[in-house]
């Protein structure tokens, strides 16, 4: 841009390197997280800002964008309340921040509404990022990918066993052909248990009964 000294372009021409990847910020608490590569970086940046948790703050959409691209540019844009101010927050050359507070109020609320998009939108974001308090440089955690291709175990619900063969809901009917092969029918003599047989003896008794119950 014309009539920009040479040291106030380095910072945008920092931000515009690409590739490779970056570190957690120190003091974050993630020493022992691996290099997180730019392009996820960015990847999880867009994917916030076009979020409905930031859809309606446009200043936090600017602050977040500037911070993270500063961290990630190679090397890193040193972040201080006056550089976020005049750069992302639109505040002029004659900014003060002791007695202008707009970049710690900001900052607050970005990590305020960063926890309300993990807690929605992003829960399931491969990588996530954070302004630990304290400070505006942020910082990159790589979730740990939950493990697929082990089908879980299905066991039986409690009282779904199956039936025992002897249940009496599963024994088939018996025929009268088979009841006459029982053991105690075979205690008959056998021309009584023919049906020609039977049957009419069952209709001699059956009437004589009733006759004695109505004498």
């Amino acid at each position: 841009m014309e009539g920009q000294s040479a040291s106030e372009r380095e910072p945008e021409a920092r931000l515009a390197r690409a590739g490779g990847t970056v570190r957690p910020a120190s003091g974050t608490g993630n020493s022992s997280q691996p290099a997180v590569n730019r392009d996820l970086v960015r990847l999880a940046l867009h994917k916030i800002t076009g979020s409905p948790e930031f859809s309606a703050s446009q200043q936090l959409r600017q602050f977040l964008t500037f911070v993270v691209e500063a961290s990630i540019a190679d090397p890193p844009v040193p972040l201080k309340g006056y550089t976020i101010a005049t750069q992302a927050l639109g505040r002029d050359d004659s900014f003060n921040p002791a007695t202008d507070p707009i970049v710690r109020v900001e900052a607050a609320r970005l990590r305020k509404r960063l926890e309300d998009y993990y807690a929605g939108t992003g829960h399931s974001d491969p990588v996530r990022i954070i302004i630990p308090r304290g400070s505006y440089q942020p910082g990159f955690h790589l979730m740990p990918v939950p493990e697929s291709g082990t089908a879980p175990e299905t066991k039986p619900e409690a009282g779904s066993e199956p039936p025992s063969p002897a249940d009496p809901a599963l024994t088939p009917p018996t025929s009268s052909a088979k009841l006459l092969e029982t053991p105690q029918a075979r205690s008959f003599p056998a021309v009584l248990l023919r049906p020609a047989v039977f049957f009419p003896l069952m209709a001699i008794a059956f009437a004589a009964g009733y006759a004695a119950a109505h004498l």
